[in-house]
This record gives C-alpha cells, structure tokens and sequence, in this order.
C-alpha cells in the first residue's frame, strides 16, 4: 500500500508482546535509493525514555483506526536497539560540527569524526525543504509517500505555494537530482511549470485497490 509517512508520526508501537511500548517520532531514509532505513521509537516512558532506531525491515502494518504500527519484534528486543546517536541523519551531524567549532574554534572542525551515514535523512528534517526545479523555487515539501511492501519512498509531496496554503501535487523520488542540507532545499530535474501543472493530490484518493476488492486512501483509511 502506498501510505503517507506524515500521518504514520505519532503511532503508537505495537510489539509482538506488549502494546505501546513507545511511539512513532521519525523516519530515517537513505537519499540514494529512498529506502526507509529505521523508524524512530522512543522507549521507557517519558521521564527516562530514549529514542531508538528500528530497522524498518520491522516494520508489519500501520493500522489507521488504531493509530499503531505493528512491528516483529517484542518489547525486549525494541528496547535493545542502537539509540539514535548510533546512526544520526545528516542534519544532525551537521549541527554536532557546527556546535564543536563555534565552542572549540574552527581548527577543531578538522578532528571530528562522526559514526553517522552520509547518505542518512530525516523526514522530519526533509518536510519544509524547498523544491527547486531547473528554472527556480517550485514549492516546499509537505510529505512523503512510501510503499509499505517495499519500504521505499516513491512520491514528494509538494505545496506548489511554499508556505502559503495551496495546491499540493505529486513529485515521483527519481525525479530529484540532490538533497542541499545548507540550503534546505531538494533539486528536482523537472521545470517549475512541469511540477505546477500535475494532478492535485488528493489524500482522499481510493489509491491502494486489495486482493479482496477494498480500496484505501494514503491515509490508510478504506473507502
């Protein structure tokens, strides 16, 4: 099914075991192939929790009238997982240096040795990027769309008005030429016109049609 990763923040986690053993904060993705790599989890309640990264292989179903996402691991093994620190997006690391070197001076920028991927991205980091096509700014991210059989990122979501309420359209992953983390903008190989001119998206739309007939919207809501 094609879901919306926007509305899937925020879920309850559901372990094999135990219910709500923590709660949906983010998705990390990796901006080569737009796979989901982890979602983050936090575990241990809200006074000595901690976030953790759950490989996305994890991943069972998001139930939309739950508000949960099931995963096949039992409250042990989520709570055993590499914090975030292990494996940090590249917006992270990037405010880590930046710290280091306004308190250190900028020589000390040179010894810094991060564990975290290069390719690794926020959703949440990624949502509010501009979009700019081959002739200028042509909106801002306002989702991600992914496939939940593959994992992967297949559609951007795109206000065609930037920060001003508007028409939102469909901008397929394969389309982006780079990810500029300075400049929180997303280089699409589209022109502005190309991107202003698609279908409306509609969140509504019956887009995941079943084996048995039922069709679902992004939102994971049957129609």
């Amino acid at each position: 099914m094609l879901r919306s990763l926007k509305e899937i923040v925020g879920y309850r986690l559901d372990s094999r075991d135990e219910e709500n053993p923590g709660k949906v904060r983010d998705f990390l993705l990796d901006d080569r192939d737009w796979k989901l790599r982890y979602l983050v989890s936090d575990v241990g309640g809200w006074l000595l929790g901690r976030r953790v990264l759950v490989p996305a292989g994890a991943l069972d179903e998001a139930d939309r009238d739950e508000r949960a996402v099931n995963v096949s691991l039992d409250e042990e093994q989520i709570a055993s997982q590499p914090p975030l620190s292990a494996d940090e997006p590249l917006s992270r690391q990037h405010k880590v240096e930046v710290h280091l070197k306004d308190q250190e001076g900028p020589l000390s920028l040179k010894k810094i040795k991060t564990s975290g991927d290069p390719h690794l991205r926020s959703f949440k980091e990624l949502k509010g990027y501009r979009i700019e096509s081959r002739d200028g700014e042509a909106g801002r991210v306002t989702d991600l769309i992914f496939d939940d059989d593959t994992n992967r990122v297949c559609c951007l979501v795109v206000n065609t008005r930037g920060r001003l309420p508007g028409k939102e359209v469909l901008v397929i992953s394969q389309s982006v030429d780079r990810i500029d983390s300075g400049r929180k903008r997303i280089v699409v190989d589209r022109h502005r016109r190309e991107i202003a001119e698609r279908m409306p998206y509609n969140p509504a739309a019956p887009v995941n049609r079943m084996e048995r007939g039922e069709s679902y919207d992004y939102l994971g809501r049957r129609q």
